[in-house]
């Protein structure tokens, strides 16, 4: 496990030193990500939230999740969603919640969660993110869920507001293998 932790590490830092200091939107639509997103092509608030979720299931003896474009999709969609009435909400403005927003997106998926976030624009905004995450039961539940093998993140930062809204989706998809 020590060298997946050192590799998922080696790519963190080699998106971060490439990324710029963009908040990753547009103010017209669901921003868009590649089918095989790499960190470098996430927003710097995106790429630290994954490594600090990761590094929280490493400390747990958790394998690292896997980085997963639907899902980042799914995520921003909700995302923006919710940036849009300026709520954090479990639910789409369909009434769906997450596994339901899955399902309607094509996205196959066996077990799957959600953390979400609304938080002041600070330079450490993916540390204090996961802090309180990880402060709260259900939260923290997410992150260290061993069943839990991929997930989709947004981190969008409103531009009326100046405040982030985060989600972070946790899957595991149908036709794995659950223990």
């Amino acid at each position: 496990m020590g060298w997946v932790a050192l590799l998922v590490g080696l790519l963190c830092l080699a998106g971060c030193a490439s990324s710029d200091s963009s908040d990753g939107m547009s103010d017209s639509s669901v921003p868009e990500l590649p089918d095989k997103p790499l960190l470098s092509e996430l927003n710097r608030v995106e790429q630290s939230l994954f490594w600090r979720v990761n590094d929280e299931r490493r400390k747990g003896g958790l394998m690292p999740l896997t980085l997963k474009a639907d899902l980042c999709r799914a995520a921003r969609k909700h995302n923006f969603e919710m940036m849009q009435v300026g709520i954090v909400s479990h639910f789409s403005h369909e009434g769906l919640d997450i596994g339901q927003q899955l399902t309607a997106q094509g996205i196959p998926w066996n077990l799957c969660a959600e953390n979400l976030a609304k938080m002041p624009d600070t330079k450490d905004v993916a540390q204090k993110t996961v802090e309180f995450w990880m402060s709260e039961p259900t939260g923290e539940k997410d992150i260290l869920f061993h069943l839990y093998n991929e997930t989709g993140l947004a981190a969008q930062k409103d531009p009326k507001t100046g405040e982030w809204f985060i989600t972070q989706i946790y899957a595991r998809r149908i036709g794995y293998w659950v223990p």
